[in-house]
């Protein structure tokens, strides 16, 4: 494995430093033989400016005697986040494999409940082209529903109880997209080693991660003819072709036609906007879709169209 350099700066072994400090209190000499095996040769002296860098990021360190421990924070997942924004500065191949914006603020909720391995496994599998398994539970109503019409047509097997509950998902991700507060992996699914799909799932609804063997992609996903439609990252949803009136500051209104990808997405981005988008001649679905949040049809819609 190829060394680290002694004095350059590097977020992915701040990463590995973390790792190892959030499981167990280890004294510096035990942290460095750690990193050592993973190929990371720093002095006491790298160590000590990397643990500095790791507390400008926000984590807290509890030092007992000659051993130090991470300790868990409110701001830990916004910490996790702003590492990896880091790491995405300094690294070509990382960002190859980012779609969108890391929003640290924005994005640190999907990190609220996980590990500093976690994030590392996730990042590990997109930029190795390694298998993850994990249980997901999917995000959005209409991909509940969707999903439910396929358990009452035998179509699918693998939920544990029913719709709601996780699912197993065996999946080669291709990239971590980012949109706003969303983090999505987006990769290709094996259903059966024979059935492998283009698949993305919101990385709120992953539990129970693990990584597995590295493996060859099936799939050649292009992100910008995927998203082309899509206002935020979702996709496979339906495509309507729309017309649009936004108000802008100065207090002029301009109108265009745009297509869009998937109900939930344009109800969410009308809806932003707070008053200021107003949907023209939408179409029936649109409609009751936006009739399920109270409040919602008065906001993006004219009165003559609900």
């Amino acid at each position: 494995m190829k060394q680290r350099s002694k004095n350059r700066y590097d977020s992915s072994a701040v990463l590995y430093i973390l790792m190892i400090l959030e499981k167990t209190p280890v004294s510096r000499s035990q942290l460095a033989g750690r990193l050592a095996t993973l190929g990371i040769n720093y002095t006491d002296r790298t160590i000590n400016r990397h643990l500095l860098e790791a507390e400008n990021f926000g984590f807290v360190f509890q030092r007992k005697g000659h051993e130090i421990q991470l300790v868990r924070t409110d701001v830990f997942s916004l910490s996790m986040m702003q590492l990896l924004a880091r790491w995405y500065t300094e690294s070509a191949v990382l960002r190859s494999c980012v779609v969108g914006t890391i929003d640290p603020v924005r994005v640190s909720h999907t990190m609220e409940n996980n590990s500093i391995s976690f994030l590392n496994n996730l990042v590990k599998a997109v930029l190795e082209s390694r298998i993850i398994e994990f249980d997901y539970k999917p995000q959005t109503g209409e991909t509940i529903r969707r999903l439910e019409n396929f358990l009452k047509r035998g179509t699918i097997s693998f939920f544990k109880k029913n719709a709601t509950d996780y699912m197993r998902v065996k999946m080669l991700p291709h990239k971590l997209v980012f949109s706003g507060s969303d983090f999505t992996l987006l990769g290709e699914t094996y259903f059966s080693e024979k059935d492998i799909r283009q698949r993305q799932y919101s990385v709120n609804g992953i539990k129970n991660l693990s990584l597995r063997e590295p493996a060859l992609k099936n799939l050649v996903i292009n992100t910008k003819e995927l998203y082309q439609y899509s206002l935020n990252i979702w996709i496979n949803g339906i495509l309507y072709d729309l017309e649009i009136e936004e108000k802008h500051p100065t207090g002029e209104s301009s109108r265009k036609k745009i297509k869009v990808n998937g109900e939930a997405e344009i109800l969410s981005y009308a809806a932003s906007k707070l008053g200021n988008l107003k949907i023209l001649n939408p179409p029936p679905a649109l409609v009751a879709k936006a009739r399920e949040t109270p409040g919602l049809c008065e906001m993006i819609f004219y009165q003559k169209d609900i």
